[in-house]
């Protein structure tokens, strides 16, 4: 009677093997694989969000950047999870008008717009563009031109804002040009 129980058991237990079909994904073949491959990333989603597998959303996730925020309309209004063409986009239920502060195991949570930076504050920053908010993020110089800022050198980046600086030698100040109003020079 013994040896009957262990066979019974044994058959139960790779029934339900079977019927998780996950455990092994490669045993049920490529289907299989694939939807246990697409449970895993639906489960990383988190509370608050939408799974979704469609062309588009994997369009938006291949172009979202390190990132992986998805922004639309000056609202982030979802998260790329996965690697590579494993991934999923997860459509927030509510977009974040003014950033993210941080994707958990418990849900979306959005960054307070009282607490974050505002269109004016002359700061191209969060989900500001120059489509939401011209003031900081539109161009003000044009690409590579040079000014003085200080006793050092200023450099327009090529989106048109004054980004980079670059010190003078110790000993010498910035001075523009005078050969060309867009160029600036040290000097002793």
């Amino acid at each position: 009677m013994r040896g009957v129980w262990s066979v019974c058991v044994i058959v139960l237990l790779a029934a339900l093997t079977a019927l998780v079909g996950c455990s092994d994904p490669t045993a049920d073949g490529t289907a299989a694989a694939t939807e246990c491959a697409k449970s895993d990333l639906i489960r990383q989603c988190p509370p608050g969000s939408n799974p979704m597998f469609d062309a588009a959303s994997s369009a938006m996730c291949a172009g979202s950047g390190e990132a992986n925020l998805i922004s639309q309309d000056g609202k982030v209004t979802a998260s790329c999870v996965g690697e590579g063409e494993c991934q999923v986009l997860c459509q927030f239920a509510v977009p974040c008008d003014c950033d993210v502060e941080r994707i958990d195991q418990t849900g979306v949570y959005c960054r307070d717009c009282n607490d974050s930076s505002a269109c004016g504050d002359d700061m191209c920053t969060g989900t500001e563009t120059p489509e939401s908010c011209p003031r900081d993020c539109g161009a003000v110089c044009t690409a590579e031109a040079e000014r003085c800022f200080g006793d050092d050198r200023q450099i327009c980046s090529l989106r048109g804002l004054w980004e980079e600086l670059v010190p003078c030698p110790t000993g010498e100040r910035c001075q523009v040009n005078p050969d060309n109003e867009d160029a600036t020079v040290c000097v002793p």
